[in-house]
């Protein structure tokens, strides 16, 4: 990596500061003058991690330092702390067209939370409802499943929903479409009923986390295991193995 760095003050013309790497090719101007190089500036202080407040940070080769871990707040917390949600006119004009051709169909709603997650669990049954689905709830999550976050879908994979019926698929898309905070892609869950989508609501997640860091509802959580948001995900993107 070749570095080029200029730092100008108000209105003066002579830089304060300013490095160009020897390798840089001309077509950078940057600096063009300089005779350093950007290694002394681009140094950083052998203490400078216990100056900073920080979780993780990864190096070029792919290596993750975790430093602490990121935690959400309680499931009650989220929701206090959560904006009044609704769904807008905008996103029923996205999302109705879509569910009605599917009218007659099963769903099932389940909130974690509060009563902020409750109601707007709420607002879904009633527009799923007006466009003909037979929908039960919006029921209190299973134990275990207390912590989920934001809008998720499961169904059950190995009865055939990801290949020959696009119902599911077709709902995500809508409120993927609508701006609905929601998991990128379906649960696959094989202790959902043949037919049935189910619908999970839990609290509005702060900015910087997604239903995705965390793992992912259980119909029938398992006692004694790590579900939902009970840990997230230290990291936003992937971390890349490096070859030997």
């Amino acid at each position: 990596m070749q570095f080029a760095t200029q730092i100008t003050a108000n209105d003066q013309k002579k830089p304060l500061v300013s490095c160009r790497d020897k390798l840089l090719p001309e077509v950078y101007a940057l600096a063009s003058g300089s005779v350093n190089s950007c290694d002394a500036l681009m140094k950083l202080p052998e203490d400078v991690l216990s100056k900073l407040d920080w979780y993780s940070f990864q190096r070029a080769d792919g290596a993750v330092t975790v430093g602490k871990l990121r935690a959400l707040p309680s499931p009650s917390e989220l929701d206090e702390q959560s904006d009044e949600r609704h769904i807008t006119e905008y996103q029923r004009q996205l999302i109705e067209p879509v569910i009605k051709k599917y009218a007659g169909a099963r769903l099932l709603v389940f909130f974690a939370g509060g009563q902020k997650s409750k109601q707007y669990a709420d607002e879904f049954r009633d527009m799923f409802r007006a466009k003909g689905w037979r929908v039960e709830g919006p029921k209190l999550v299973p134990i275990g499943d207390e912590r989920i976050i934001d809008v998720q879908i499961s169904v059950n994979y190995k009865e055939n929903w990801a290949k020959e019926t696009p119902k599911p698929h077709d709902v995500w898309n809508a409120f993927e479409q609508a701006g609905i905070k929601q998991r990128r892609g379906l649960v696959n869950d094989p202790a959902v009923a043949s037919g049935l989508i189910v619908l999970w609501v839990g609290p509005k997640s702060p900015k910087d986390a997604r239903p995705d860091q965390c793992a992912t509802p259980e119909l029938k959580p398992r006692p004694g295991e790590h579900h939902t948001c009970e840990m997230i995900a230290q990291s936003q993107g992937a971390c890349p193995f490096v070859p030997q």
